[in-house]
């Protein structure tokens, strides 16, 4: 299990960040946007819904 859960963490944060190595998608037009957009998605409320099911 907390492997599992280690594993979780590093894919969330890796998702966080990859549009920052790779290239942010036409959709953000800066990089504050774009932390915008993933702070209103709330990605750690993602991390706690899997773990509920």
């Amino acid at each position: 299990m907390k492997q599992e859960l280690a594993q979780d963490i590093a894919l969330m944060r890796y998702s966080m960040i990859s549009p920052l190595i790779v290239g942010l998608p036409d959709e953000y037009k800066s990089k504050e946007a774009y932390f915008r957009a993933a702070s209103a998605r709330g990605a750690l409320g993602l991390m706690s819904r899997k773990s509920t099911n």
